[in-house]
């Protein structure tokens, strides 16, 4: 019932303030009604005298009307003699032009105020003239009332306010307190006229200048339209990938792989210090080039500074120096993903503390490193520092390594790792951080147990970065991980803002954020076919050495979804190519479809496999057996050859 009520309660509210602007209008239309009406009889039929005699010489109207008062005349004739003596009133008087000038303001005011609707400045002086007027016509009721007084008693049927005072005591009121509610509305949409006026306003703003964002402005210019992209940062300008994720990281693996192996620590320690500065090298170039790929487009803007929502369809950026508002119909959110910290004792400010991103700054190689969190990150830099030098030790709070993967090529994984030097603890649940000691707890045994190192790197997942955008204003909700709600178009809970890539959930991979930038260009200039059901499956890798690369189900993953399967694995031993490469550690699995021989998944661990799996991606996309890969004709020697193999079962 309360959750009854507060859907009630809501809807009201909402159909409250859809509705404002509607009763702000109907309000306008009967001042028209009633203005149009008064100043008719005053221009036409002279209806003057009534009035003149006290609001000629009010505060107000004296304004308007600078000759003496006249007396007001009584008249008891029958109607052709009272028009007469009306009109020899009027001539005597002087009334012919004050009669016509002010019918003509009130009609004028009463058409300016409902102009408004569409003009707010029009509305805001008709409203302003409006209240002078209402305020002139009631002044005499202050300061004449002993004209007005003696009468309110001798109302029709014996109600007071049924006479002519009072009637127009409450027709005044009531125009009034209408007038004054138009004032402050033309007032308020002159403001935000105003403050419009000095916004800054594109086709497209796009917040992040990640894969996807930066994809989608270029296409945006392309089509010659003006895009505004903001990025917070000056060193992130071309998004995660290029300067702290995929390219960076991968640089390293590359060169941690080439460390000189009976180098000494010292000289390993100079290795490591190239290797920094030859992956700031890439990076720098990449990021100076994606700046410039967009800065110099004459319709694209680059703001540099932090953005947030400051209306559904503004946007406020901060920089440096000043306060920028943007404004665009079309708004798109592409600000990626930030490490998880978690509420750990001693990691807050600690320097011997730092997160995929910070440590790639480290200039000073560490010769024992703590990694928290056996994830798939946590395993790309375990071996990645490990075959740079240092002694790494793994710190995993589940009793499996990498539980998503099956347990035989997640112990295959452990074992080429642990040959490498890498120590591995499971069920470790860290208590505390004491400088570069990590305090930890056997969650089976419940010791605790001190590990000293000389760094620690937190590898405990990436989470959306939604923090500071104010997205409650531009009504934009979150799900339960805070990430960004989206459909299959990628709109938001506002149609008219998208988000794109790490954002909005779901896998965290570039090519996810470039594939989101092409959903969203059909939906906007093409077909709109594309959508993000559709897309599956997707392959990943994880850069160890070797890689780790996967698509689709894996066999454990099968077997719960109750499937009927086969399944096919082949050690990398057995592959010619691997064996001229000198790597022969790793496992290939393939899971098949025994009904429709279609393929479920496929897991490869070894040399080359990053490009490898795209291969088996593709013939998974295409609905081909997987007799197509058993009796395709490969390269030889190549390690995509070892797929005839994999799949001859």
């Amino acid at each position: 019932m309360e959750t009854k009520l507060k859907s009630m309660f809501v809807a009201a509210l909402t159909l409250a303030t859809s509705t404002q602007k509607l009763g702000i209008n109907l309000i306008r239309v009967a001042i028209l009604v009633i203005f149009v009406w008064i100043g008719g009889l005053k221009f036409w039929n002279y209806e003057a005298e009534g009035i003149v005699p006290f609001v000629a010489n009010s505060p107000f109207m004296s304004f308007f009307y600078t000759h003496d008062a006249p007396d007001y005349k009584e008249y008891k004739l029958k109607e052709g003699e009272f028009d007469a003596a009306k009109h020899e009133w009027h001539k005597e008087n002087n009334t012919y032009g004050f009669s016509h000038g002010l019918g003509i303001l009130i009609m004028s005011i009463g058409i300016l105020t409902f102009l408004g609707i569409f003009w707010p400045k029009v509305g805001l002086v008709g409203a302003g003239l409006a209240i002078i007027m209402t305020l002139g016509t009631l002044s005499f009721l202050v300061t004449t009332p002993e004209v007005w007084v003696p009468n309110l008693g001798s109302g029709e049927f014996g109600f007071p306010l049924l006479t002519g005072a009072g009637r127009l005591v409450i027709k005044d009121t009531a125009i009034l307190a209408g007038a004054i509610v138009i004032l402050a509305d033309s007032a308020k949409s002159v403001l935000e006229q105003l403050k419009n006026k000095d916004m800054k306003k594109y086709d497209a703003i796009i917040i992040g200048f990640g894969k996807g964002g930066k994809t989608l402005a270029a296409e945006f210019a392309k089509r010659q339209k003006t895009v505004a992209i903001v990025e917070r940062s000056d060193r992130m300008y071309g998004g995660t990938c290029i300067n702290i994720g995929c390219i960076p990281t991968k640089t390293l693996v590359h060169l941690a792989k080439e460390t000189p192996v009976k180098a000494t620590w010292e000289e390993k320690k100079d290795y490591y210090r190239q290797a920094i500065g030859r992956k700031e090298e890439v990076t720098s170039f990449l990021r100076n080039k994606n700046y410039h790929n967009l800065a110099d487009n004459p319709n694209v803007t680059v703001y540099t500074g932090v953005g947030s929502f400051a209306g559904p369809d503004v946007v406020e950026v901060r920089t440096e120096t000043e306060v920028i508002e943007l404004q665009s119909s079309q708004i798109f959110i592409n600000t990626g993903a930030e490490t998880i910290v978690p509420p750990i004792d001693g990691i807050k400010e600690n320097p011997r503390v730092y997160t995929s991103t910070s440590i790639m700054e480290l200039k000073e190689l560490p010769e024992r490193l703590v990694i928290v969190g056996g994830g798939y990150i946590g395993l790309e830099f375990a071996s990645m520092y490990a075959s740079f030098g240092s002694k790494v030790t793994v710190l995993e709070g589940y009793p499996e390594l990498i539980g998503r993967e099956d347990r035989d090529i997640a112990a295959s994984v452990q074992t080429v790792l642990e040959k490498k030097g890498i120590v591995f603890h499971l069920n470790a649940k860290v208590q505390s951080v004491d400088g570069a000691t990590v305090i930890y707890e056997d969650a089976v045994t419940h010791e605790i147990h001190h590990l000293e190192g000389d760094a620690i790197l937190l590898a405990t997942g990436r989470r959306p970065n939604t923090s500071g955008l104010n997205l409650e204003v531009a009504g934009v909700k979150v799900n339960e991980r805070g990430a960004i709600i989206v459909d299959e178009w990628l709109r938001t809970t506002n149609p008219a803002i998208r988000a794109i890539g790490d954002v909005k959930g779901g896998l965290q991979f570039t090519y996810i954020s470039l594939d989101d930038y092409r959903i969203i260009r059909e939906d906007l200039f093409g077909a709109g076919e594309r959508r993000t059901d559709d897309r599956e499956p997707v392959s990943y890798s994880v850069f160890m050495d070797p890689p780790l690369a996967r698509v689709g189900l894996s066999e454990t993953e099968a077997r719960k979804k109750g499937l009927n399967i086969k399944v096919n694995t082949l050690p990398v031993a057995a592959i010619p190519r691997a064996r001229t490469l000198g790597e022969t550690d790793g496992l290939f699995k393939v899971v098949v479809d025994a009904d429709t021989n279609k393929i479920l998944g496929c897991s490869l661990f070894g040399p080359e496999t990053s490009e490898i799996i795209n291969i088996v991606s593709i013939v998974m996309k295409t609905g081909q057996e997987y007799t197509f890969l058993r009796d395709y004709i490969f390269t030889h020697p190549s390690m995509s050859e070892a797929l005839n193999d994999l799949m001859n079962f």
